[in-house]
């Protein structure tokens, strides 16, 4: 029996294309086509007007689940601690 679905949440887009490597790894191993397998990769958003809450928000609501190692995204417009994936200018 095979899974149908791979969804990690390992952070950086280097970290994400390695585990992708070892599923095609694996699916070659097997005999397994990697296409057959849809993927679906995410990242954890806080959004808040404080910079320095949304990081509170976001490492309380990590802990919640035993989330570890997790990679936090500049979206740019210059707020390196902001940790809002993907909204440009976010605060």
């Amino acid at each position: 029996m095979y899974a149908d679905m791979w969804h990690t949440q390992h952070g950086s887009l280097e970290k994400i294309q390695a585990s992708d490597a070892v599923l095609r790894a694996r699916c070659a191993a097997v005999g397994r086509d990697p296409a057959a397998i849809e993927r679906l990769a995410s990242k954890w958003v806080t959004v808040r007007d404080d910079p320095d809450e949304a990081r509170h928000e976001l490492e309380a609501s990590l802990r919640f689940p035993g989330v570890e190692g997790y990679e936090p995204i500049d979206p740019g417009g210059g707020n390196a601690g902001c940790r809002c994936p993907g909204i440009a200018g976010a605060h």
